[in-house]
């Protein structure tokens, strides 16, 4: 975890030790959610591919901290979370970030929307940049990368919504009761 006493200039990308060393599957453990950090994972994007936030945020498995010309974003090992396959480790910080929303607003004086679209920049940071989060992590393809980033922005605020607005169980039992009626009936089967 970073300490909360760092002011702007004492972090750089050399300064920082980066625990993550090993290959991607020392960084993920599977479990009922796709993936769940193993150890404390670190990102550094520069102030040219993120705006740098207004103050840091400290919570219990991310925290981001403007650094000057960069932002250092870290999540601590045991953080659970999902995403695509082949950018697992990249959707970890733009998962947390959608997940603790509401504090990171309060802490940056931001809008909601605002705070999303930031993780959502991150995500396409992570992923088009070899290196984050772990040293030998491969940027994620081109074709790819832009189909995670443009399903992020069109479908992420509506997910985010039902999640946080305790929708899910309700759409979850109208899509089951949809497929409930249109599945034929036991004895309707041919066979």
């Amino acid at each position: 975890m970073i300490e909360t006493t760092l002011k702007p200039g004492d972090v750089t990308p050399a300064t920082i030790p980066v625990r993550v060393t090993g290959p991607c599957e020392g960084v993920l453990a599977m479990n009922e959610y796709p993936a769940t950090l193993t150890r404390d994972v670190l990102w550094l994007p520069p102030a040219s591919a993120l705006l740098v936030p207004p103050r840091a945020f400290h919570g219990r498995w991310l925290s981001i901290v403007p650094c000057g010309d960069h932002t250092a974003v870290s999540q601590s090992a045991g953080y659970a979370y999902d995403g695509p396959h082949d950018a697992l480790l990249d959707a970890a910080p733009h998962d947390g970030i959608y997940q603790f929303c509401a504090d990171i607003m309060a802490a940056w004086g931001w809008t909601e929307a605002e705070v999303l679209e930031w993780a959502n920049n991150l995500f396409l940071w992570a992923m088009m940049t070899p290196d984050a989060g772990y040293v030998g992590k491969p940027a994620v393809p081109t074709i790819k990368r832009l189909a995670y980033y443009a399903a992020v922005r069109e479908l992420g605020q509506t997910y985010h919504d039902i999640k946080t607005q305790g929708l899910w169980p309700v759409i979850a039992e109208d899509i089951g009761d949809r497929l409930a009626q249109q599945a034929p009936a036991v004895g309707d089967r041919e066979g």
